[in-house]
Order: structure tokens, then sequence, then C-alpha cells
């Protein structure tokens, strides 16, 4: 297959995936109890809130709260945060694994990734999920590739 067809099936999984993720994110109306508790703690890193898990990562709430220091600090735009993330993953997942693997596994990874259910129902949620789909994609590929440098 021409490198034009593997493009063009890419970008068709891509917009696929992507429209999966803005359809589902136009349905959700619920707050879920973790979603209150990651804004609750990405507000106390500002100083406005005092509530704080210990338990729980502390890379998400953080990162929460720096989109929400240049954006809004509401509910829409934390899951326009996290929506944007889901996007993001799915280039992310192709590219990487293209440069590790082939073409063909790229494919296989970004399709999986952008019909993934759990994924997209994530991918609507202020929850640490879809953050750490992108930094487990990227820790992945970047062990790999510093691995076979220093091999």
């Amino acid at each position: 297959m021409s490198k034009r067809k593997y493009f063009s099936f890419f970008i068709l999984i891509f917009l696929l995936g992507a429209a999966l993720r803005f359809l589902y994110f136009s349905n959700q109306w619920s707050i879920w109890w973790d979603e209150t508790v990651y804004m609750s703690m990405s507000e106390a890193y500002g100083g406005n809130n005092y509530f704080f898990e210990a338990f729980r990562p502390p890379l998400f709430p953080f990162s929460l709260f720096l989109w929400n220091s240049v954006f809004d600090y509401s509910l829409l735009s934390s899951r326009i945060f996290i929506l944007l993330i889901s996007i993001v993953s799915l280039p992310v997942a192709y590219f990487l694994t293209k440069r590790i693997m082939d073409k063909d596994a790229a494919l296989l990874t970004t399709a999986f990734l952008a019909f993934n259910g759990y994924s997209i129902l994530y991918s609507a949620r202020v929850l640490s999920e879809s953050h750490s789909i992108l930094f487990n994609i990227i820790s992945v590929a970047a062990f790999y590739i510093g691995y076979i440098r220093n091999s």
C-alpha cells in the first residue's frame, strides 16, 4: 500500500475517532463525584480550595490547574481539556507506533484507540484516564526509543 493510502486511512480513523468523541461529549450532562474531586484538587493548586485527596495522582489535577489558569475555571472548560487530550492521543499513538513498529501496526493501534469504548467514555469526563493513556503512550515510546539508541 502506498504512503498516501496509509495516511488517508489514518486521517479517516482520526476523523471518525474525533467525531465519536465529540458526539459522546455533546450528550454528557451528569457530573461524577471523581470529577468534582479532581476539579477541587486543581483549584487547591491555585490556593482557592483546601480539598485535596492525597491518594490521587497529582499530575492530572496540576495540568488541569494550568489549563484552567489560562481558560475559564468551569466544568465545560475542564471537559474540553480532556476531550482535546483524548483527540491528541490518536496521532501521537499513530506516529510513535509507526516509528517503533511499522505502518500496519500504527493503523491498528490508532483504530483500537479511536474506537475503544473505554477511551470514548472517559474522553467526556474530567478524570485521569485520558491523561494517563496519553502519557502511557509517550512513556512507552520514549523508553523503547531510548533502549534502542543505547543498544
